[in-house]
């Protein structure tokens, strides 16, 4: 569950410095804008829907993730987490 909370602060951050994110003066560019989409039909079990979840939200307090996050030109990048299941069923977990 901590992994998940990083992963939701870190979409946060990447919100906070997207170039979707903007305030009345100034827009953030950043390296990439990246949409994880997981499925959570039930082609799966809830089990592994955690399983993924987890991944997820684990990869991105790895030091190589958080390098490759911070090599490019404005050192960012913005993220959102999406579930699906099918055509009516999405939901953003982690907005940008």
């Amino acid at each position: 569950m901590r992994c998940l909370i990083a992963a939701i602060a870190l979409g946060y951050i990447g919100f906070q410095n997207s170039s979707l994110a903007q305030s009345k003066d100034s827009i953030t560019e950043v390296d990439l804008e990246l949409v994880i989409a997981a499925d959570i039909s039930f082609s799966i079990s809830v089990g592994e829907q955690n399983i993924q979840r987890r991944g997820y939200a684990q990869a991105f307090l790895k030091p190589e993730v958080i390098a490759a996050v911070t090599s490019g030109p404005n050192s960012k990048i913005a993220v959102t987490y999406v579930e699906w299941a099918g055509p009516g069923t999405q939901f953003q977990v982690v907005p940008w």
